[in-house]
């Protein structure tokens, strides 16, 4: 049975929101899962809807990130947390920016002009294998003293982007620093794995600082190995089941159910690569078409019917596909 945020969490119901606390799950002392009740239902439909890419799919990181920082719950959280600090990882979380959010939450006299200091972090991945490690290109300038720095990104699969965050804010501000302010890093994502939570997690707790985590509907269980595609991308399903000593995605009992319709059943992963979404559209569709082909999705089914227009597109335009995706796809036409 897979477990659910209803039966490991504090619920708190908001005007349009539900925000689930939960306490040393885990290793992990503090995360709060974010779910919108609206109905624009943004967190729900980012981790369902892949036919959203380029400046729609840009439009709704921007819309969500705005809304994950409710100020009823979190303004007692870091009441007397600052001076504070924005970083966003460029290509993958420029558009992850809480500032608009977070101004509610600060006393507008003392914060009128800049509430939440931002800065572009240029992160470069390296993959080897099924191995992904990264590290901090650009320089950053001096912020003065920092006491709570907010890391946020659209997804945390393998933890390397997070966890090269969290190294380098240590370094900084941490105890071994000259400015020895650091007491508290903020993990906000909209999709992110219990693998990279558990690796900031224990880099914060060897550095003796606080770790909250900020994070939009589900907690994920990433898949083991190279994923549906045999390409090295960690994929994030919904659905993955508990194992032994893994939690499993975690999210609610309804959000769970609705998955379970909405995918078929199937470990599709819930975003697809993101990057490419938005800039690499070619690419992103011709990887979700290999997904569905693989997993066999109906796509007879309304929510994945878009995917056969795409098809009919990539034929006209003499695309590359391979050979097992055109024998699932034309099953439909």
């Amino acid at each position: 049975m897979p477990i659910f945020l209803d039966e490991i969490s504090r619920k708190h119901e908001l005007s349009g929101f539900n925000v689930f606390e939960v306490d040393e799950f885990q290793g992990i002392q503090k995360i709060y899962v974010v779910e919108d009740t609206t109905e624009e239902d943004i967190f729900a439909r980012f981790l369902l809807e892949r036919n959203v890419y380029e400046y729609d799919r840009v439009d709704r990181i921007e819309r969500l990130f705005t809304k994950i920082i409710q100020p009823s719950i979190f303004e007692q959280v870091f009441a007397g947390q600052g001076p504070f600090l924005q970083i966003l990882p460029m290509n993958s979380g420029e558009f992850c920016n809480i500032r608009h959010g977070f101004k509610k939450l600060l006393p507008q006299k003392k914060y009128h002009r800049n509430p939440l200091p931002t800065w572009y972090a240029e992160i470069q991945r390296q993959v080897e294998g099924t191995h992904v490690t990264a590290t901090m290109v650009n320089t950053m300038k001096d912020f003065g003293p920092v006491k709570t720095v907010f890391f946020c990104d659209t997804c945390g699969a393998s933890g390397s982007t997070d966890s090269i965050g969290a190294n380098y804010v240590i370094q900084k501000w941490g105890k071994a620093s000259d400015y020895k302010s650091l007491e508290h890093i903020v993990i906000v994502s909209a999709c992110t794995s219990w693998q990279a939570l558990e690796k900031v997690s224990a880099i914060c707790k060897k550095a003796k600082v606080q770790l909250t985590c900020i994070l939009g509907q589900v907690i994920f269980e990433v898949v083991e190995g190279p994923g549906v595609l045999g390409l090295c991308k960690t994929d994030l399903p919904i659905l993955m089941p508990e194992s032994e000593g893994k939690p499993g995605s975690v999210t609610t009992r309804d959000f769970y159910e609705r998955a379970i319709k909405y995918n078929q059943g199937k470990l599709i992963c819930a975003v697809g690569d993101v990057g490419a979404s938005l800039r690499k559209t070619v690419q992103y569709l011709k990887e979700c078409m290999e997904e569905m082909a693989i997993l066999k999705m109906d796509l007879n089914k309304p929510e994945w019917s878009w995917i056969l227009h795409e098809y009919v597109t990539f034929r006209k335009m003499d695309i590359y596909l391979p050979a097992h995706v055109h024998s699932h796809f034309v099953q439909y036409m």
